[in-house]
Parts: structure tokens; C-alpha cells; sequence
């Protein structure tokens, strides 16, 4: 990221592309738009629910069943991703967790339904 800064700041380079063509290494690291397609990455997915429907999730958020949100043990909150089983849906992760050992996100209801997804499956998912 620093040397793509140095190259904008200089002048060296005049547009995305050529940073890109530059060096790909550049690119994954600025997490700037590289043209290629991003890679889906495999996790355990599970249903979660709370007991009460004014429950905050860890972003400070109201947790509905109905939102299309998801819970990660180290993603950002606000972080977009498609997640696929059988069918696609976009989400926002606005929670933590699992907590439950070898799971990588918890679902809500509509997210968990509109994939197909029982209680708990093996998704695919990428950051988008």
C-alpha cells in the first residue's frame, strides 16, 4: 500500500490499470480493483436466533430475523459478502460470532431460508 501511495503521490503511474499491470502484488494489497474475479472461499455456516426481538447484536444493532445479516468472529462489521449454498444471497455482517468450534458464521432466518440451508451447512462466500 505504500508503494502504491509513493506511485500516485509522484506521478509515476496515471491510472488504475497501469498500477495494476505494475505489480499484482500492489493490488491485493491496496484492495484496489484488479479486473479479476474475486474467489469464493468455503466456511460451516449455522442458524442463529435470539430469545428476545430487541436483542443488540456486537455492532450495537437491533438483531432481526428478517435482515439479511450474518455474524463473523473477525470480518469488519459493515463488510458486504455473497454467501451461496443453494442460491445466493447478499449480507452484511453485523454481529460475532459463531462461538461454537469449527463454525465460521452465523445466519439469520431469512439468510438461512433464502440459501437453503437447514441448521447448519457448508456455504460458499465472498467479500464483495
Amino acid at each position: 500500500m505504500l508503494i502504491t501511495l509513493f506511485i500516485l503521490i509522484f506521478g509515476l503511474v496515471n491510472t488504475q490499470n497501469e498500477v495494476n499491470q505494475l505489480d499484482p502484488m500492489i493490488c491485493s494489497l491496496s484492495m484496489v480493483e484488479c479486473g479479476e474475479e474475486v474467489e469464493y472461499q468455503t466456511a460451516i455456516a449455522s442458524y442463529y436466533t435470539v430469545a428476545s426481538s430487541s436483542s443488540l447484536t456486537a455492532s450495537g444493532e437491533v438483531f432481526r430475523d428478517n435482515g439479511y445479516t450474518v455474524a463473523h468472529k473477525t470480518l469488519k462489521f459493515n463488510t458486504r459478502l455473497e454467501i451461496c449454498h443453494n442460491g445466493c444471497v447478499e449480507v452484511i455482517v453485523s454481529d460475532r460470532g459463531p462461538y461454537i468450534e469449527g463454525r465460521d458464521f452465523d445466519l439469520s432466518k431469512i439468510v438461512k431460508d433464502s440459501i437453503g440451508c437447514g441448521d447448519i451447512c457448508k456455504i460458499k462466500y465472498k467479500i464483495l
